[in-house]
């Protein structure tokens, strides 16, 4: 009997040490669903700040106070990780919202970030950042400038539209992609150079500028969008560069201060009202610019063709 019992005393020791106490494994798995628990608690008691999870478990930031006035220090690092971007809405109606510098290592301004921020003048954008999302300064009426630095790539949908105050805005060469409507309705921009690695001017881009004067387009450019430049009543001449095949439908309608466009024989397609309601005098006859005799040819709107 004294045998069989010490037997029985090593299986069950034997038996924990192989494959382990499951009372002791239940112990542990609870603790660390609460420890998770309380990380995912601790998400908000900053009282400042929201930290969203990226795949790549780094953080994006949503700020809660929606009187914030300036911004200087944004967090970099939360449980030990990195953060690395303005979340979307991240100051979404923020509209005492003035100025605010973003932190070297951010990579990315979210969609809708500072929609509605209609007292921000000042943004500082550092030259980590490589993407701008959709909508980011949409409705940012007091911007009257903004430096984009050469390392961002892309700029989505309406980034920038109705920032009535943006005067001047600098692309850098770095940019390759630019969304549809990203100026649109920004009535005080004057000039603006669209880099050359740039493919196309999209879907009502500078839609509704009334001030602007002079734009350069990219050799790169390959496809000027319908409504592109609709309603830029100030524009008064437009070159568009050889590798552009197409001109959509009302691309250039309603600029009518418009008197010297250039199009060049690689232009393959001008699309319905593309320039409406500008007629072009040639060999004595008033002639719609979206007519097929208009290709390599520069027209001069007081009736001379060159």
């Amino acid at each position: 009997l004294a045998l069989l019992m010490a037997l029985c005393i090593l299986f069950v020791s034997c038996d924990r040490s192989i494959f382990g106490d499951p009372s002791e494994s239940d112990e542990d798995y609870e603790e660390e669903e609460e420890e998770e628990e309380e990380e995912e608690s601790e998400d908000n008691s900053d009282p400042l700040w929201e930290y969203i999870k990226n795949p790549d478990n780094s953080y994006s930031i949503v700020c809660k106070d929606k009187n914030i006035k300036n911004v200087t220090q944004l967090p970099v690092i939360y449980q030990g990780r990195l953060v690395t971007g303005l979340a979307p809405s991240a100051f979404e109606g923020c509209e005492r919202l003035e100025s605010i510098v973003i932190p070297e290592d951010y990579r990315s301004i979210g969609e809708k970030a500072f929609d509605g921020c209609i007292s921000l003048t000042t943004v500082v954008i550092p030259k980590s950042v490589s993407h701008i999302g959709m909508w980011a300064f949409y409705r940012c009426t007091s911007l009257d400038s903004i430096t984009i630095p050469n390392s961002v790539i892309s700029i989505d949908d309406g980034a920038f539209h109705s920032c009535k105050s943006l005067v001047k805005i600098t692309i850098p060469n770095s940019v390759t992609f630019l969304g549809e409507y990203v100026f649109c309705e920004c009535t005080s921009l004057i000039e603006l150079i669209i880099p050359d690695g740039v493919t196309s001017i999209g879907s009502t881009m500078f839609y509704g500028c009334t001030s602007l004067t002079s734009v350069t387009i990219g050799n790169g450019v390959n496809i000027i969008g319908s409504a592109a430049f609709s309603g830029c009543i100030s524009l008064s001449e437009i070159k568009i560069p050889d590798g552009v095949i197409s001109i959509d439908m009302s691309a250039f309608s309603g600029c009518t201060s418009l008197s010297l466009v250039a199009i060049p024989d690689t232009v393959s397609f001008i699309g319905d009202y593309a320039f409406y309601p500008i007629n072009f005098i040639v060999n004595g006859k008033s002639v719609e610019c979206n007519v097929s005799n208009v290709f390599g040819t520069t027209w001069v709107g007081s009736g001379q063709n060159e």
